[in-house]
């Protein structure tokens, strides 16, 4: 890798990439460390991703076992950007919140995932629920969690299925029409 002048950063510079083909990395650090990117938006997972099925995470890339150990980063350049369906989302205010606090895994037991998540927000508006406090969705060790045990803050877990349909939640949430002209939000710790 190449270093600033004042020796504070490293950086490399990566061409003839494919988009949006998939591509895993770690970093070498030392000779010895085998680690993955801190900055990371997608992660694979030797010991947890054998338990992620093909219905929560379709096309889940392969973990490179024969080549590495350890948590390893993935990049994917040209990603398509999602398409948001609601925009100038307005939250409702803080003294009307009726906010529900939801570990996913245990909401949905049987399917832990986004899509299924998506199916019961009638269940929750009809409660009077116009917030959403998910508990942790971002990488975390293991997958039976509270997700308070945080990994890689920038990396959604792949537990609950890919970041497109966290996505498609939170649009699903912002979409949901209250009596009172709010829209159900969604807010994360």
């Amino acid at each position: 890798m190449k270093v600033t002048p004042d020796t504070a950063r490293y950086w490399i510079e990566i061409s003839g990439l494919t988009p949006p083909k998939e591509y895993r990395y770690q970093y070498l650090v030392d000779g010895e460390l085998l680690i993955a990117d801190p900055y990371a938006d997608k992660l694979l997972d030797p010991w947890n991703d054998y338990y992620i099925t093909n219905e929560t995470y379709h096309g889940l890339i392969e973990y490179p076992e024969n080549y590495t150990s350890g948590i390893v980063s993935v990049l994917q350049t040209g990603q398509e950007e999602f398409q948001w369906q609601i925009a100038g989302f307005q939250a409702p205010l803080k003294t009307d919140l009726v906010i529900y606090e939801l570990l996913i895994r245990d909401f949905i037991a049987t399917r832990h995932d986004y899509k299924t998540l998506i199916d019961t927000l009638s269940y929750l508006d009809n409660l009077g629920v116009n917030a959403i406090e998910l508990m942790p969705v971002n990488e975390f060790e293991e997958n039976l969690s509270w997700g308070y045990n945080p990994s890689f803050c920038f990396a959604p877990d792949k537990f609950y299925g890919p970041k497109e349909d966290f996505k498609a939640f939170v649009d699903s949430c912002h979409a949901r029409e209250r009596t009172n002209s709010s829209s159900m939000c969604s807010t994360l710790i």
